[in-house]
């Protein structure tokens, strides 16, 4: 009797463990599409990239990324456009403003600058980009696109 108990305890617990690795929240997520281009239900595959809409264009440097790209800013090999689907060695992003992101999503600074409902930082080319509690849109010293923050510059 006592190792039907276990046996069951056991079963539940991997089906416990199973069902928290699955996120259920997706915002400000920018994984990589499955191999068959499939995302969670209110994203689609951008550039190999589940986003919730493709970006417009990214300001990177003196380049232009498209929508199926992202912009790579690092201090060794500088800003450049690759593949969305890359990983950029530096600060990446998919997003600099919000234009390049879905009404309700703004722009975020992480560690993959990517679109979200909420976050910290935004990111900015003007300060029309940025929310009414960070009204200033700042320059960075090492990626092109701007920082939203309350201090002016």
């Amino acid at each position: 009797m006592a190792c039907y108990g276990g046996e069951v305890s056991v079963r539940l617990l991997v089906i416990v463990l199973l069902g928290a690795c699955e996120p259920t929240q997706f915002d400000g997520t920018a994984f990589k599409c499955q191999v068959d281009g499939a995302c969670p239900d209110d994203q689609a595959c951008f550039g190999g990239r589940c986003r919730t809409a493709p970006a417009v264009s990214i300001a990177c440097g003196e380049a232009t990324c498209g929508p199926d790209q992202q912009c790579c800013a690092d201090q060794v090999n500088g800003n450049r456009c690759i593949p969305a689907v890359d990983d950029c060695v530096g600060a990446g992003a998919l997003c600099d403003g919000r234009d390049d992101c879905a009404l309700t999503e703004t722009c975020c600074i992480a560690e993959l600058t990517s679109c979200a409902e909420r976050c910290e930082t935004a990111a900015c080319v003007i300060s029309n980009d940025c929310p009414s509690a960070s009204p200033n849109c700042c320059p960075q010293e090492v990626s092109p696109w701007g920082r939203c923050q309350l201090a002016p510059c």
